[in-house]
């Protein structure tokens, strides 16, 4: 074997290595980038669900306060004052959401 082509060889078995060496690397780069990207994913799933739960809460508490304000006598607004105690409850749970 000539001097020229162990070179070669030896030139080959470095651009070998150092491509596997880049493949791994890369590898785990997009692994991790995978995995981030998933947690990212779930989070603004659950981001999404507790927005829609929070717009169905306010909904059904707009709801309710258009029903009461829309009473037009003080006698039937006081005659609907037990609905009042379970909104009260409701929008203080709310708030330490």
């Amino acid at each position: 074997m000539s001097s020229c082509s162990r070179v070669e060889q030896q030139y080959q078995r470095f651009i070998d290595d150092l491509t596997a060496a880049v493949l791994a690397e890369k590898q785990t780069i997009l692994g991790c980038l995978d995995e981030t990207w998933q947690r990212v994913c779930r989070q603004t799933d659950g981001h999404s669900r507790d927005s829609e739960r929070c717009t169905r809460q306010l909904a059904d508490l707009s709801a309710t306060c258009q029903a009461i304000g829309d009473e037009s006598t003080t006698v039937s607004v006081l005659r609907r004052a037990s609905e009042l105690q379970p909104l009260v409850v409701h929008l203080r749970r709310h708030r330490r959401e």
